[in-house]
């Protein structure tokens, strides 16, 4: 299990709870997806996906402990969380560009300075 300094002080929520429900995601109806039904994902289920993540930032994206990127996602998808998490685990830092409020120069700093990776 990769596990990042910061991410020590996380891990006792995790370990032994594994079947426990921990998020619930209410996912916004579409035309493809007309479902109103909740998600709920159990602290071992956010956890794998995580891990998955992780393996991902490190080993695919070739990140270093104190790298960014840029996670760039909508509607506050389960998947976000996980990402976020998975940064955590191997120490790289997520940006988050807010699309509703963040000027085009800040956006453009964000992205840009340090381009490290895009998701």
């Amino acid at each position: 299990m990769m596990v990042s300094e910061a991410l020590k002080g996380y891990l006792p929520a995790f370990q032994g709870h594994e079947d426990e429900p921990f998020l619930t995601f209410y996912p916004v109806p579409s035309p493809s997806s007309p479902s109103t039904a909740k998600i709920t994902w159990t602290r071992g289920e956010l956890w794998t996906l995580a891990q998955r993540f992780a393996h991902m930032l490190k080993h695919t994206a070739k990140l270093r402990k104190g790298d960014c990127q840029v996670h760039l996602f909508a509607a506050n998808s389960v998947e976000d969380v996980a990402l976020r998490l998975a940064s955590v685990m191997v120490g790289t830092v997520p940006v988050t560009v807010n699309w509703d409020s963040d000027p085009i120069d800040r956006v453009v700093f964000k992205v840009c300075y340090p381009l490290i990776s895009v998701f």
